[in-house]
């Protein structure tokens, strides 16, 4: 640093502006520590840049930028939920009176505006007619010419929710529209002129989402997106909608046609999320060629199936089906069909199937998924992780274990859960021989949950469990629904045998069920330890 005496010169090395850069990140932690970054601030003009840029890269609402002009213009309110509120809103400002708010606006590359409980205590408010005079004070200037991500919240506290598109420009990366206010209405004089600023000041973004939160309680039925809203965003690379109102076909088309959509996320809670496929329209051609993470949520998996059934995708890595209803065995096996034919068996490595987050107690276990339905996955030898959770009950003999074990030598997380009380009682159920498989075929499983009938139990002193063969790269084991029957010692021994390094052993399971594993966790452990002693004793 510079100081009166010359013999005392700043470090060549504080010239680096990414040295620089890591000394401030360093020293403000995760989240900006502003005590910190304001001290280096003040330390030396070399620090004074970067240390601004930091602390002003994110702002919780406008506040403290009105705050930066003269208080000639705003004054604090008595309202907890707006503070800020304009003084003489007539009156014409001066460039002057706009430098220290752009000397800060300049910086500003992050700005969340919504309720005042989402912005936390740091957050400033202002008012409608704050807002609206700060706007029309300076039509042609942009407030924020370097924005690249917008949070903007719809809260019953303000009327300027459409007025997200002053923000819009040429920087503007990431978008993130929230209209989930209770009671609100989905409007098409709100949302449509949001998308078509947004198509013609940024057509350059990369990440948009939009939340819609629909009350249709006096019946309303919410309308499509407007036509032609995607398909100009030819940078676009990911798409979360969250919203009562179906994605038309047409707009399924454009976004088939952009070139670089990586991630694709829908969900609907009732309507469809796709509206119907035209009968006479050929599906073969509608291809995402870049798509490589799909998330469809729903309330009937059947939604999502008709949605695969529109769809290709050659380069999807990551694939997640939910449903929150209760679903049936031909649903699952319809949807992992069309999985099977729209993806590429050779680029598809996770894949995680949910179903009946909402069913009724009468609906858990009154059906099964098995292997005849899984089996269609066996092709997928990449596959890194799998996970099927459902209300129905997952079969899974011996044989079927091994004939999946051996179809994913990849595998590094595997969840078989069912929510209906003890599967394992089924006549097909996996033993501890079958989960011997596992650790013969998948040696890079760390993680594994399933059902197991441990009735049988037996650990042999002229056979070693599992053939010898173990896995030490299994870390968590849990066990669903299913108790520990049998000796806990035996149990514990075999587990020990084919998983030598676990960690956890249905810890997280603090049921009835999950009790019943106590005195197998309790031994697993002594097995340990004795191993560890033996080790130590040079064994």
């Amino acid at each position: 640093m510079t100081t009166r005496n010359a013999s005392f010169a700043m470090h060549r090395a504080l010239a680096v502006p990414e040295l620089l850069r890591m000394i401030l990140d360093h020293a403000g932690g995760e989240q900006p520590y502003l005590p910190a970054l304001l001290a280096f601030a003040l330390t030396c003009h070399a620090f004074l840049e970067p240390a601004l840029d930091i602390i002003w890269h994110f702002q919780n609402g406008l506040g403290h930028l009105v705050e930066c002009l003269p208080e000639e213009f705003w004054e604090a309110s008595e309202s907890a939920q707006v503070p800020l509120i304009p003084r003489k809103p007539n009156k014409h400002t001066t460039p002057q009176d706009w430098e220290r708010f752009d000397f800060y606006g300049q910086r500003v590359r992050e700005l969340q505006c919504g309720p005042s409980s989402s912005l936390g205590h740091a957050s400033r408010a202002i008012s409608d007619d704050l807002f609206f005079w700060l706007v029309s004070s300076r039509p042609h200037c942009p407030l924020l010419p370097a924005l690249r991500k917008l949070l903007w919240t719809e809260n019953s506290t303000y009327g300027y929710f459409d007025s997200a598109h002053v923000f819009f420009g040429q920087q503007l990366s990431a978008l993130n529209i929230d209209k989930c206010t209770p009671n609100s209405k989905y409007s098409s004089d709100v949302i449509t002129p949001i998308l078509l600023h947004l198509t013609q000041r940024s057509p350059d973004i990369r990440e948009l989402r939009i939340c819609i939160v629909v009350d249709s309680m006096d019946g309303t039925q919410p309308g499509p997106f407007p036509d032609k809203a995607f398909a100009s965003l030819q940078r676009l690379e990911s798409l979360t909608l969250i919203s009562e109102v179906p994605l038309s076909f047409n707009s399924l088309a454009d976004l088939a046609t952009l070139p670089h959509l990586a991630q694709l996320h829908l969900a609907a809670d009732s309507n469809p999320i796709l509206s119907a496929v035209p009968n006479h329209t050929n599906t073969s051609h509608l291809t995402f060629p870049s798509l490589s993470e799909l998330l469809l949520q729903s309330v009937s998996m059947g939604s999502s199936a008709e949605f695969l059934s529109a769809c290709r995708f050659p380069n999807l890595k990551v694939a997640s089906i939910r449903s929150t209803g209760a679903s049936d065995p031909a649903t699952v096996d319809r949807t992992l069909q069309l999985l099977c034919e729209r993806c590429s068996r050779g680029v598809l490595e996770e894949f995680d199937v949910t179903s009946g987050q909402d069913a009724d107690v009468e609906e858990e276990g009154a059906q099964a998924v098995t292997m005849e339905s899984l089996r269609r996955l066996c092709d997928f030898r990449r596959l890194r992780s799998f996970s099927l959770l459902t209300e129905m009950c997952i079969v899974l003999d011996d044989d079927a274990v091994r004939e999946l074990a051996v179809s994913w030598p990849r595998m590094e997380y595997l969840e078989f859960y069912s929510t209906a009380m003890h599967p394992w009682g089924q006549p097909t159920a996996t033993t501890l021989q079958g989960l011997a498989h596992f650790a013969r075929y998948c040696p890079l499983l760390g993680s594994l949950t399933i059902d197991v009938d441990t009735s049988d139990a037996d650990v042999s002193l002229h056979e070693r469990p599992g053939g010898g063969y173990c896995n030490r790269a299994l870390r968590t084991i849990d066990f669903g629904q299913s108790p520990s029957l049998g000796s806990p010692a035996k149990v514990a021994a075999f587990l020990f045998a084919i998983f030598p390094d676990l960690a956890e052993v249905n810890e997280e399971n603090d049921t009835l069920v999950g009790e019943s594993w106590q005195p197998v966790r309790e031994t697993y452990q002594v097995l340990r330890l004795a191993r560890h002693w033996r080790k130590q004793a040079g064994g």
